[in-house]
């Protein structure tokens, strides 16, 4: 997984805060990547530029969120291909 990270964060500045969580909460976004400390021992977030799914290898999302497609841009299309009880999976291409 932190071959992952490293990926979106080659410059390795915040190794150490993202290296100790067990918990991320990844929240896609149109801005550039952001690793935002929650002050917890467990949990980070993220703010997950889309165009940085690819690099992360990313191939599906589950999410609460059912407005993800959205964020489909020309390099990466978003869409949804199932839900159910407030989840939804999407496939990334």
């Amino acid at each position: 997984m932190l071959d992952r990270w490293k990926k979106i964060a080659p410059d390795g500045k915040n190794f150490v805060r993202y290296n100790r969580y067990a918990n991320i909460i990844i929240t896609l976004s149109s801005e550039p990547t952001e690793l935002i400390d929650m002050g917890l021992l467990d949990h980070c977030k993220i703010k997950l530029n889309v165009g940085d799914l690819k690099k992360l290898d990313a191939g599906y999302i589950l999410s609460r969120s059912g407005d993800l497609e959205k964020f489909s841009t020309a390099a990466v299309k978003i869409t949804k291909l199932y839900e159910d009880a407030g989840s939804y999976i999407y496939k990334v291409n």
